[in-house]
């Protein structure tokens, strides 16, 4: 239905760039929160959790990136399916 109207490419591009996106989420988990979070476990540690907060910013960028991606592919929907 939307895949096969006008705009394909512009899914397309939107899937990929929301795969992106995800990408820098599930990384920024792997690779930033969950090694501080386990500092933050073993000790008390004022600079891992300014850390944590700090990086954590890259996560709200990217989900809201998503947001914001996803309300443009519902725009985007509409005209196709509205014709």
């Amino acid at each position: 239905m939307v895949a096969g109207g006008g705009g394909g490419a512009a899914w397309w591009v939107c899937a990929w760039v929301g795969l992106g996106l995800l990408a820098v989420v599930w990384g920024s988990t792997v690779l930033l929160q969950i090694p501080l979070h386990q500092r933050l476990c073993e000790a008390a540690d004022a600079g891992a959790a300014e850390r944590l907060v700090g990086t954590n910013w890259v996560r709200t960028a990217a989900w809201s990136g998503r947001g914001v991606l996803v309300l443009g592919m519902l725009v985007l929907a509409a005209r196709v399916g509205g014709g």
